[in-house]
């Protein structure tokens, strides 16, 4: 037999996951309906009825045209779609930047969430995003706009949408906890060694362009991401019980 399940109860299944993508958009069709859609200097935008905020913008920014998604945005419609497709808070953001670029043809380079409502007229809002994007979690993708840099090359369209999609802190946190928990502290001889391999896998798995050197960007997580690696690796692994009880050994035999 081809599949654990029969042929038809997977293609059965294989049309069920297309009726709840169709569900996800007559439902993101419904959320953008009640928007007040309007024309801005590049392109449409869509604002909450409730008040002059915008729930989407796209402005011109030093990496490209942004498409910059309210966080109220994000919040309100994840109960419905994590329901109908099970995705985390990523892939309700790509869900979204998916939607507004297929359905309503809006043109952009990155996607940015942002932590409010986005305020203001174009020009303002365009100041205002260059703001947002130095006091977000861009330190990594600054760094690795900072290796092109310095290679003098410039990043290919496709590789800065991820720099910018993908490569926040939030994610490399997401990584490395996902790392950390796969892999049995007990199985390296110390945290070092835990900390090198945590990283190396991390790195290993951004699949960055030949032009970034990996030791940069191991080094670079190194300095900011082992401290909390050490953490982990002390907390779980079994040579802090046995420090424990010989510590206890200690003081019991102290008290002799």
């Amino acid at each position: 037999m081809k599949y654990i399940i029969t042929e038809s109860q997977y293609k059965t299944l294989i049309e069920d996951d297309d009726r709840l993508n169709r569900m996800a958009e007559k439902y993101l069709n419904t959320v953008f309906d009640n928007l007040t859609q309007v024309d801005t200097k590049f392109g449409s935008g869509f604002k909450f009825n409730d008040d002059n905020g915008y729930a989407i913008l796209v402005s011109k920014t030093n990496d490209g045209k942004q498409l910059a998604i309210a966080s109220p945005l994000v919040q309100g419609v994840t109960p419905m779609l994590n329901g109908l497709l099970d995705l985390d808070n990523r892939g309700i953001v790509k869900t979204i930047g998916k939607y507004c670029r297929e359905v309503l043809g809006i043109d952009y380079d990155y996607i940015r969430v942002w932590p409010i409502k986005i305020p203001g007229h174009d020009e303002d809002v365009i100041s205002e995003v260059n703001e947002v994007e130095d006091s977000e979690d861009r330190a990594f993708y600054k760094m690795l706009k900072n290796l092109f840099k310095k290679g003098g090359i410039k990043p290919p369209n496709e590789f800065k949408r991820r720099m910018s999609d993908d490569f926040t802190d939030d994610y490399i946190h997401y990584l490395i906890n996902k790392e950390m928990e796969e892999n049995d502290p007990n199985d390296f001889s110390d945290e070092f060694e835990f900390a090198d391999n945590i990283i190396s896998w991390v790195v290993q798995g951004l699949n960055l362009p030949d032009e970034i050197d990996e030791d940069d960007v191991i080094n670079y997580l190194k300095d900011n991401y082992s401290d909390s690696i050490f953490d982990y690796h002390m907390s779980n692994s079994d040579d802090d019980d046995e420090r424990e009880w010989d510590d206890e050994d200690d003081e019991d035999e102290d008290d002799f």
